[in-house]
């Protein structure tokens, strides 16, 4: 096939590593779309030089150099630029790459072209897959002549360095990229060469000239944003900002005086969203003049008297000032009327459990004292008048030299709880002390000397001492689960507590050895409802954290099902069969469940979070707020709640509030959740 222009043999000729081909094919379906996007863009069949064959269909007698001499004669070279295609003993880097460009530099075009808005770009159009490390983006500019100017088709975040698929979304890539947006513009930036090369190269028809130039001066970037400014669309797009978010507001307001269903602001906002495309179409497509309304685009448009707040009306500079201060005296009333504190509990009953220190002469034995920790933590909670700490929250403070004072302030707590754990062969000894912050006073302290057959009595009695101390009530029922064991077999609970360390740590290999020790504690004791209810957690975390097979979400229901038929009054059982059906997708059900992990246990911290953002997703944002407010106060070191509460302040209209929040979220973690970012600039 020839080219578009006489003396070349190819239009476009691709060039790339063989072994980015291999697995995924991703070059052969990157060739294939781009030539679907070239004929939806091209009235000529533009020609292709593409081998997919692994040895570039050269053997060892032929000449290289003369062979390819004659396909590298084309118009548009395009590498494919990978983390291997950088390399001096590479093929394509040799032979294709280096080539065209000492054979670009003589021919008659010349390695560079003038393009119709006066810019100048190489034949060379670049293509890049991976980022590259220094060495090698350093050789290609060097080679290159210039920096790197390639059209990404990279997918990236925390970690990740691939190339983008069609089935990438843009909200889960950091570059924020589609695949057919990036297809679109490579055809856009070929047919821009092309048609350089062609109106400098060959002598076009009057008509086809006028055409041409017709198609240059209209739809480039700097037309449309002329345009833009002439039919005075940006006028009409803040005016119309302003008085839908004076709207909104009002409507807000007016729902808080009269009490109208919270129904009555979601309705608005479909209605604004779904108004404001009519209304910047209708901006760009027709203005106000003395005949009445005329298109923009007509003679009578050039000739219009009026003025720009005359073309758009309501847009002028008195309507404009008047809509601002509604918009000021609204966010007073909000700053003003509602509490701006984010306190969200009472610290007067109140505890945070720090990690018990581990004083055994075996190392190996920090798992006991975390486990114990955790262990202390789940009985303390099951007292729904005392507010405790969740677990996420206190690690951080482990090992370190800081001041009760400080950690209380952190943490929102009036009291906390320390602690040690010496173990030496049969024997166990802990120590637990609790102290009043505000003060420094003592309030309370035990020693515990115990064997591992009765460990498990250790945390229901110190439990119920703190609960004395600080004057907690305890129901019956709350008094009934502290005094229960959940198994009568200490070997499975030992194993149980080492699983569920493992399992925190939340990472892959770790959760392997956290599962095989929940199944050892499960032979011992086929009743021990937690262990099935931890083997449910790490199973979920197989596919939704680790990315495994998502038969794994399987055994997590099937784990976290017996769970709850052993103990249907566990909260952690609720929560972790909850999290497999949140994985399967089965939101409904995963509701309910989340529902019942609260009730059964309104200070678990992931139950409580999971379910305000499950009334979140529903669209009731008051309980969304309700409880993601709470899991705050739970886990006050977790930036997530933080982030969702101001997320839903925000679309709630409060700003004040929905800023304060978010700026609380990026005080605890700045680096890792861009879309608290978003949420802040909204504001």
């Amino acid at each position: 096939m020839s080219s578009l222009l006489p003396g070349f043999e190819y239009d476009i000729f691709i060039s790339y590593r063989h072994k980015d081909n291999k697995g995924g094919h991703w070059v052969t379906a990157f060739v294939t779309a781009l030539k679907e996007e070239l004929d939806a863009t091209f009235k000529e069949e533009v020609s292709i030089y593409f081998d997919e064959n692994p040895h570039d269909g050269l053997l060892e007698m032929h000449d290289v150099d003369k062979s390819l001499k004659g396909k590298l004669k084309c118009l548009i070279f395009i590498p494919i630029i990978s983390r291997t295609y950088c390399d001096p003993s590479s093929f394509a880097w040799t032979h294709e790459f280096l080539a065209f460009r000492e054979q670009a530099k003589t021919d008659s075009i010349g390695l560079d072209v003038e393009l119709a808005d006066g810019n100048v770009a190489s034949r060379v159009l670049p293509i890049q897959i991976h980022e590259l490390n220094p060495g090698d983006l350093h050789l290609f500019e060097k080679e290159n002549g210039g920096p790197l100017r390639a059209i990404s088709f990279i997918f990236k975040s925390l970690g990740v360095n691939r190339p983008l698929t069609p089935a990438d979304s843009r909200a889960e890539s950091s570059n924020k990229t589609l695949y057919r947006d990036q297809i679109n513009k490579t055809a856009n930036a070929v047919d821009r060469i092309m048609l350089a090369l062609q109106s400098g190269k060959l002598e076009l028809p009057e008509e086809a000239s006028v055409a041409a130039t017709r198609h240059d001066e209209r739809w480039t970037v700097q037309w449309f944003w002329t345009e833009l400014i002439r039919r005075n669309v940006f006028r009409a797009f803040f005016v119309y900002l302003v008085v839908a978010l004076a709207s909104r507001q009002m409507a807000i307001i007016l729902a808080n005086v009269t009490h109208l269903p919270e129904q009555t602001t979601h309705i608005l906002d479909l209605i604004l969203v779904g108004l404001f495309p009519v209304a910047m179409i209708m901006a760009w497509l027709y203005e106000a003049s003395p005949q009445g309304f005329i298109r923009t685009s007509s003679p009578e448009s050039s000739e219009n008297p009026y003025k720009p707040a005359q073309k758009k009306p309501l847009t002028g500079n008195v309507m404009i000032t008047l809509l601002s201060i509604v918009v000021i005296f609204q966010f007073t009333y909000f700053y003003v009327t509602q509490n701006n504190s984010n306190q969200v509990y009472d610290t007067e009953q109140s505890i945070a459990v720090l990690p018990f220190e581990n004083r055994s002469a075996d190392k190996s034995d920090e798992y006991f004292a975390d486990g114990l920790t955790d262990e202390i933590i789940e009985h303390l909670s099951i007292i729904g008048d005392l507010h405790v700490i969740n677990r996420q929250s206190i690690q951080e403070y482990r090992g370190k030299e800081i001041s009760y004072k400080k950690i209380a302030r952190e943490l929102s707590v009036s009291n906390i709880l320390t602690g040690s754990v010496r173990r030496s062969g049969d024997l166990i000894k802990i120590t637990a002390t609790l102290i009043e912050c505000s003060t420094n006073k003592y309030l309370w302290g035990a020693t515990f000397q115990r064997t591992t057959r009765d460990i498990m009595s250790v945390q229901s009695e110190i439990a119920q001492s703190i609960a004395t101390v600080l004057k907690v009530r305890i129901n019956e029922l709350e008094k009934a689960k502290l005094v229960r064991w959940p198994t009568q077999n200490p070997t499975a609970y030992d194993y149980y507590i080492k699983g569920r360390t493992l399992y925190y740590l939340y990472q892959s290999n770790s959760n392997d050895v956290a599962i095989d020790q929940f199944k050892m504690a499960i032979s011992l004791d086929p009743t021990y409802a937690l262990a099935w209810a931890g083997l449910g957690d790490a199973y979920s975390q197989m596919h939704s954290r680790f990315g495994r097979e998502v038969s794994w979400i399987d055994s997590s229901i099937m784990a976290g099902t017996k769970a709850i038929q052993l103990d249907s009054t566990s909260s952690a059982a609720y929560k972790a069969l909850a999290n497999a059906y949140n994985n399967a997708k089965k939101y409904d059900t995963a509701f309910t469940l989340l529902k019942k992990a609260v009730q059964l246990n309104p200070t678990n911290g992931q139950a409580v979070g999971n379910l305000g953002t499950s009334y979140l997703f529903k669209g009731d944002l008051p309980e969304a707020l309700r409880w993601e407010k709470k899991a705050a106060g739970l886990n006050p070191k977790n930036a997530i709640p933080f982030e969702i509460s101001g997320m839903i302040y925000r679309l709630l209209g409060d700003l004040p509030h929905a800023e304060s929040w978010l700026k609380k979220s990026l005080d605890l973690n700045a680096t890792t959740y861009w879309d608290t970012y978003e949420n802040l600039a909204y504001c």
